[in-house]
C-alpha cells in the first residue's frame, strides 16, 4: 500500500478542507498494512527524536509536578495540546502532548514524556495524522475542519476500554465526511511507553468485555465490518467479525460473513446466502462453514410481518447471536427510520433491531453442531 505523507496545508479528504496537522495521508480511507509503521523507534537518536528531546523543556514549561495529580488539560508553549499527570494509575507523571518541531524531515504528531528525576523523559514518539477541532484558542487545533460538530475536540483522550481503572488513550486520526479515524494505544508496564494496538475507523466502543472497532471499504461504502476483540494479557485478541452485504462479483447477490475465533485459536468463518424457497412470508438461507455447506435455516414470518423497517437485521443479529455465541444485544448494526404520529414525523436513529422470535418462528437443519448452537436459549 501506498504510505505518502503530507506536511501541513490544505487538502480535501472525501469533499472536507481540513488544514494537516504533521501529516495526512493521502490514500484514506485505507490505513498501512501495519499501523507500527506510525511509531517512531526511540533506540537511534535520528535528527526528528533528538529534535524532541531538545525541545522538551520548551515545550512542557511551566508543567513541574509536585506531588502526583490526576490528569490535568493544558496547552504547550507551542499552542499544541497537552495533558500531563498520573494518567495511567502508576504513581507516575507522565504528558501526552502534541510536540513542534521544525525543519525537521520526519513529521510527528504525538509524544509521550515520563518526569524523572526532576526531569522530563521522552517515552515515546508517534506520526499518525490528528484531526481535531478545540473548543478556544489556546490549542492550535488541526486547522479549519468544516463538520466541526462531528469532530473531536481534542487529538487524544483517555477511556477505559479494559475496565482495570487504568485508562487507554484513543487518538483521533484522520477525517472525512462520514468517518473519523481512531487509533487505541495501551500503557506497557514494561517498557513505560504505549503500545499502539488497533486501528478503527469510528470510536472504539466497550460491548461487555469486549471492545469493538469498525471498518469499512469506503465512504459510502455498503461493505463494511465489525470486529470484536478482547481484552488477553494486556493486547486486543480478534474474537469475532460480522461482514453483511459481502460481494464477491458486482451484481451477484450479496451474503453475509461471520469470521469467529474461539479458544484455542480456532478461526471458523461462516457465510449465509439466500436461498430458493423464499417466498410472500418466508425467508430460506444456506449456512456454510470454511466453504462447506453445513446447513439451512427457514424464517416463517408472521403475515405482514416481513417486509417491515429492519427484518433483515433482526434475521442478522439472530444469526450472530447462534453462531458467534455473543449476547444479541452487542449486534453491531443498527437501523434508522421515519414514522408518522398525528400527522407528524418521527425520526428513529440508531435503532436495535426487535427479536426475531417476536415477529416470526426460525429454525435451523443441519449438522449437529449446527442444531445445537441454534437450539440453545439465553
Amino acid at each position: 500500500m501506498n504510505a505518502n505523507f503530507a506536511r501541513s496545508g490544505w487538502i480535501s479528504l472525501g469533499g472536507v478542507l481540513v488544514m494537516g496537522s504533521g501529516v495526512a495521508r493521502a490514500d484514506w480511507p485505507a490505513p498501512p498494512d501495519n499501523i507500527r509503521e506510525h511509531v517512531v523507534s526511540l533506540k537511534e537518536e535520528t535528527p526528528v527524536v533528538k529534535a524532541v528531546r531538545e525541545h522538551l523543556v520548551k515545550s512542557l514549561a511551566g508543567v513541574k509536578p509536585g506531588e502526583v495529580a490526576g490528569a490535568q488539560v493544558t496547552a504547550t508553549a507551542e499552542k499544541g495540546y497537552l495533558v500531563w499527570g498520573d494518567l495511567f494509575k502508576t504513581g507516575t507523571c507522565f504528558a501526552l502532548y502534541e510536540p513542534s518541531v521544525e525543519k525537521a524531515e520526519e513529521a510527528v504528531t504525538m509524544a509521550l514524556a515520563k518526569w524523572k528525576d526532576g526531569k522530563w523523559e521522552l517515552r515515546g514518539l508517534w506520526k499518525m495524522p490528528l484531526s481535531w477541532a478545540p473548543l478556544d484558542d489556546r490549542w492550535s487545533g488541526s486547522g479549519y475542519v468544516s463538520m466541526e460538530k462531528d469532530t473531536p475536540r481534542a487529538p487524544f483522550e483517555l477511556e477505559d476500554l479494559m475496565a482495570d481503572d487504568a485508562p487507554e488513550v484513543i487518538v483521533s486520526g484522520e477525517k472525512t465526511k462520514y468517518h473519523q479515524a481512531r487509533y487505541v494505544m495501551k500503557y506497557d508496564k514494561e517498557s513505560h511507553g504505549l503500545d499502539l494496538l488497533t486501528y478503527s475507523m469510528r470510536k472504539p466502543e466497550k460491548v461487555g468485555r469486549y471492545v469493538q472497532i469498525y471498518d469499512s471499504l469506503g465512504n459510502k461504502s455498503p461493505r463494511q465490518e465489525w470486529t470484536f476483540m478482547e481484552w488477553m494479557d494486556g493486547r486486543l485478541e480478534e474474537r469475532a467479525v460480522w461482514h453483511p452485504g459481502s460481494q464477491l462479483v458486482d451484481g451477484l447477490p450479496a451474503f453475509t460473513l461471520l469470521d469467529v475465533t474461539r479458544e484455542g485459536g480456532r478461526r471458523q468463518r461462516y457465510r449465509i446466502d439466500s436461498a430458493e424457497g423464499s417466498g410472500e412470508d418466508r425467508d430460506v438461507y444456506t449456512i456454510s462453514e470454511s466453504g462447506r455447506r453445513v446447513g439451512t435455516a427457514t424464517v416463517e414470518w408472521q403475515p405482514g410481518k416481513k417486509g417491515r423497517a429492519g427484518y433483515e437485521l433482526q434475521v442478522g443479529a439472530w444469526f450472530f447471536e447462534k453462531l458467534a455465541g455473543m449476547p444479541r444485544e452487542y449486534f453491531p448494526e443498527t437501523m434508522s427510520y421515519s414514522t408518522y404520529q398525528d400527522g407528524k414525523q418521527v425520526n428513529h436513529v440508531d435503532e436495535k433491531p426487535e427479536r426475531l422470535e417476536n415477529h416470526a418462528t426460525a429454525k435451523v437443519e443441519g449438522n449437529w453442531w449446527l442444531t445445537r448452537h441454534f437450539t440453545k436459549t439465553e
